[in-house]
């Protein structure tokens, strides 16, 4: 049985906006040329590869974590699957919607550069929403478009592949808290054995491979890339304690945390180029 794969390591949801030039990227596998005007949604399931691009080649961007657009894609999983989002994300917009697009960037920029001079921590904290709902919003506009556009054929979702993909991204936004197959398969409201059943066919995996791999991949990148200590790490995975998550690390990877941030930082030693 064909098995879906995910691309995990990029925790970020956005759309980009080809403004000049062009550049040729596998999608998933599958070959676009994103010329002007065209719009290309990713997230953690869209694996973007770019094979080339001309000189001229400019982009828009509005992206944000997984955890500012789950809401949306909590609501319309069904939505997204059907229209194959995943596979085929890319779009070339009307004169309309790209102007709109340029305006969001500009009014979500804006904000952005504003928020870091903000002092009162009430004002921070609604500006940063505005930034959250703007950024919605603008994914919600154009899955409008796409949805209008019908790009591709609408397939009423599968139910399979829909529990398969709201797994992973309720996976990748709690993953840092909830370690338990139970706590997902209560999210989609099926019994544990059922649940992983259904995960381990339509992916390869069970639930409780997945969630330790992310759990790995979270720990591996904090180790490599802060300075925080193996205690603060363990706490920041809501391990209950330091020997818990030394113990499930060495299981997984084969060395202790501590060894691993060694071979780490060494391996990155010797790859810097020396001056001579």
């Amino acid at each position: 049985m064909e098995t879906i794969n995910f691309n995990l390591l990029n925790g970020k949801v956005g759309i980009l906006l080809c403004t000049s030039g062009s550049r040729q990227v596998l999608v998933n596998g599958q070959f676009y040329h994103i010329k002007k005007g065209m719009v290309c949604f990713h997230s953690p399931l869209i694996s973007i590869y770019e094979l080339s691009r001309d000189d001229a080649y400019e982009e828009l961007s509005i992206s944000d974590d997984i955890e500012v657009f789950y809401p949306v894609f909590k609501a319309f999983y069904d939505l997204i699957i059907g229209l194959s989002l995943p596979n085929k994300p890319c779009i070339l917009l009307d004169e309309k919607h790209i102007n709109l697009f340029r305006q969001r960037c500009s009014l979500i920029e804006s904000e952005k550069r504003e928020l870091p001079t903000l002092q009162d921590k009430g004002e921070k904290l609604l500006s940063r929403h505005i930034i959250q709902l703007l950024e919605r919003e603008t994914i919600l506009e154009f899955l409008r478009f796409f949805w209008k556009s019908r790009a591709v054929k609408f397939e009423p979702a599968k139910k399979k592949e829909t529990i398969t993909f709201r797994f992973i991204y309720s996976l990748l936004v709690h993953c840092k808290t909830q370690r338990h197959v139970d706590f997902y398969a209560r999210e989609i409201n099926l019994s544990q054995g059922h649940f992983t059943r259904i995960i381990k066919e339509q992916t390869g995996k069970t639930p409780a491979q997945w969630i330790a791999e992310m759990t790995i991949i979270d720990a591996k990148l904090l180790l490599a890339q802060s300075d925080k200590s193996i205690k603060e790490v363990a706490a920041e995975l809501h391990f209950p304690e330091q020997f818990t998550f030394r113990k499930f690390f060495k299981t997984h990877v084969g060395l202790s945390p501590k060894d691993y941030r060694l071979r780490n930082r060494q391996k990155n030693a010797d790859d810097t180029p020396r001056a001579d």
